[in-house]
């Protein structure tokens, strides 16, 4: 089973159009040579990462856009944002 990882995301416009889900306007927004830079956190098991989420959403006001967003290697909602962010 691979590592559990979670990916940070620090692009506003990026996570809007995830938050959003439109995975061809983010694929738009990458074919401009736009540099993301996502940080990867891997855990032991699932949980710990899930805890560490719930962590970063602590406090969060749900009305706004997030500063980051973390994106999970074994979530299948996730997972097409993260192919298409790593294999940039």
């Amino acid at each position: 089973m691979p590592t559990p990882t979670i990916y940070i995301l620090r692009d506003a416009e990026a996570i809007e159009m995830i938050l959003n889900d439109d995975l061809a306007a983010l694929r738009r927004y990458l074919a401009e040579a736009n540099y993301l830079h996502l940080d990867s956190i891997p855990f032991d098991t699932e949980a710990q990462a899930d805890g560490f989420c719930a962590g970063l959403a602590y406090g969060h006001d749900d009305r706004l856009t997030p500063d980051l967003l973390p994106l999970r290697s074994y979530d299948t909602y996730d997972l097409p944002y993260l192919h298409l962010l790593l294999d940039t």
